[in-house]
């Protein structure tokens, strides 16, 4: 046995050395493998909140563009009972209902 021993030491401390040396490969690859998947899991969780927070201003445009809606159905309509009114009587007051038009043209627009 005192023969081997010089010969089967060195075999042994490389095949420890090269099983060693891809074991550190196998796990430094994982690694990275790790660390990759986090970054796009974080990423994917970015993105996901930047829909959301654009969802959430689509949908308050969405309802600021609606009030506006129905503020102007409601000038419209006001508008329009006014020159009923105007024009509706007998005779018609057609400089009355002109008035309204006019003024309602000269108007600055406002935009909240």
């Amino acid at each position: 046995m005192s023969t081997l021993a010089p010969q089967v030491i060195p075999a042994v401390s490389g095949a420890v050395a090269v099983c060693s040396f891809l074991a550190y490969l196998h796990y430094a690859r994982r690694t990275e493998e790790h660390a990759a998947r986090e970054e796009a899991m974080a990423l994917a969780a970015t993105r996901a909140e930047v829909i959301a927070d654009l969802r959430a201003q689509l949908a308050a445009e969405r309802d600021e563009a609606e009030c506006a809606r129905r503020l102007y159905d409601a000038t419209v309509t006001r508008l329009l009972f006014d020159l009923d009114g105007d024009l509706s009587c007998e005779p018609p007051d057609i400089e009355a209902a002109l008035d309204r038009i006019r003024r309602l043209l000269e108007e600055p627009v406002t935009k909240s």
